[in-house]
């Protein structure tokens, strides 16, 4: 293992019982059709953010095609994007980004709570998965170090976990149509 909660490869997590089937995702990105929903708010860091994510996705053999960002002007506001979009039933996949820094009064939690329960919700309702990818940081060092682009980014965390749920769906999907 790569630390906690981190596998090295989808392929390590397994229960390894005999005659139980297992599904896991994959990272290839081919074909997929996704969307992301960005914050303005913070956007010195939901653009790198954004940018870094879109190239995750591109090396993952995601076509640009096949992506469409929308930006909205806050945290707040993804939720009702993301609701449109998972509407539409176009896409494989949502992703929500947005930067919500700590201050001295509880207003930036009620955010990260609200737009984590909504994203929730919306994944639910719709049956598409939705990728809550909202930083909550207590300061605003620490959520610029949380969007610096590179293998080890919030932005290819995101990336990897949207290819592979939307993966998973794939194959429960299919699992469901022959069992």
């Amino acid at each position: 293992m790569a630390g906690p909660g981190k596998l090295e490869s989808i392929s390590d997590a397994a229960c390894d019982i005999e005659g139980v089937r297992e599904l896991r995702g994959h990272l290839d990105a081919a074909g997929l059709r996704i969307g992301i929903v960005a914050g303005r708010f913070h956007t010195e860091l939901t653009s790198v953010l954004a940018s870094d994510l879109v190239q995750t996705l591109l090396s993952r053999a995601a076509e640009a095609k096949d992506i469409l960002v929308v930006w909205v002007p806050g945290t707040f506001e993804l939720a009702g994007a993301v609701q449109k979009l998972a509407k539409k039933g176009e896409f494989d996949v949502l992703i929500a980004l947005g930067a919500v820094v700590e201050g001295e009064t509880s207003h930036a939690q009620m955010i990260v709570s609200s737009i984590s329960f909504a994203l929730c919700d919306i994944s639910r309702q719709s049956e598409i998965p939705v990728i809550d990818g909202v930083i909550s940081a207590p300061s605003y060092d620490q959520a610029k170090a949380r969007c610096v682009p590179g293998p080890e980014s919030r932005a290819c965390y995101l990336a990897d976990a949207a290819t592979e749920v939307a993966r998973v769906h794939e194959k429960i999907a299919r699992e469901l149509s022959h069992g």
